[in-house]
């Protein structure tokens, strides 16, 4: 399902389960994107896509599972939105 709404980063991965995160800037500069495999990352959950918080943004990403308890004050929860790209073969 398509959207309006503009990614506020993204998440790159260019082997199973090995994922980048990347914010608009940092894409925008990216180079082989098209090997990659790549979705945005929402500030609200999209229609159709798991509602699921996928990373934390503030200095630096946390992934959920790496929380153990850090204090997330100021970052930004977001949520993977559909797939923008498939690799190129």
């Amino acid at each position: 399902m398509k959207t309006n709404v503009q990614p506020v980063g993204y998440r790159f991965e260019w082997k199973p389960a090995d994922y980048v995160f990347m914010t608009a800037t940092s894409y925008t500069d990216a180079v082989c994107k098209e090997s990659a495999r790549i979705w945005g990352l929402f500030a609200e959950p999209q229609p159709g896509c798991d509602a699921a918080i996928e990373v934390y943004f503030g200095e630096f990403w946390v992934q959920p599972k790496w929380l153990h308890g850090r204090d997330l004050f100021g970052f930004a929860p977001l949520y993977l939105g559909p797939i923008i790209s498939e690799p190129q073969p």
